[in-house]
């Protein structure tokens, strides 16, 4: 029960610290975005954030309520409603990079290319850096999944969906701060 505790301790504090480290990574983007909108000798073009990251964002939000579904049919031992939910939320998660990939396609069907603008590059690093976390967290619910079908995922071991989670609802949570402020920034370059 000790080693298995300190396997638990060890892989929830490694989940955390990728937390912490991947919120660094998109404070880092996202200040470097404020701080070029405001640098002078930079020109700042001004656009409309793609529709399809409205979609992206209701569907995150929706890969979160599967994933915490599912998390609670574990930890009643109903793993084959589990499944369902975690099997729901990988299919969210790749509408969710598909709903990005159109949302490229709409900037470009719009002339706003990678290196269009210092403004537009931001958009597309800082999107697409979120996008590289959604398929590291796939990874991490394909693991879940086998896990389940393994019967090695139940209300007496529920590691897996518990570090997979943490992570997925912080993505979650990411994408919806970083809609949120390139959709606040982009208005208020507006004024």
């Amino acid at each position: 029960m000790e080693g298995e505790k300190k396997v638990l301790n060890s892989k929830v504090l490694f989940t955390w610290l990728s937390v912490v480290s991947s919120t660094m990574i998109f404070a880092g983007l996202t200040s470097g975005y404020i701080v070029s909108q405001g640098d002078s000798a930079r020109k700042w073009i001004v656009f409309s954030l793609p529709s399809y990251f409205l979609v992206s964002t209701i569907v995150v939000l929706l890969s979160s309520l599967t994933l915490y579904l599912a998390f609670r049919f574990v930890k009643d031992n109903e793993v084959g409603k589990a499944k369902i939910f975690l099997i729901s939320t990988m299919v969210l998660a790749l509408v969710f990079l598909l709903t990005q990939f159109l949302a490229y396609k709409e900037l470009v069907e719009n002339g706003l290319y990678l290196l269009t603008n210092v403004a537009v590059s931001f958009v597309y690093v800082i999107s697409f850096m979120h996008a590289l976390h959604i398929i590291l967290g796939l990874i991490f619910l394909i693991i879940t999944l086998v896990r389940a079908y393994q019967f090695r995922l139940h209300s007496q071991s529920t590691l897996s969906i518990k570090v997979t989670s943490i992570f997925w609802h912080f993505l979650s949570f990411l994408w919806l701060y970083l809609y949120a402020f390139l959709w606040y920034f982009g208005q208020s370059s507006n004024s």
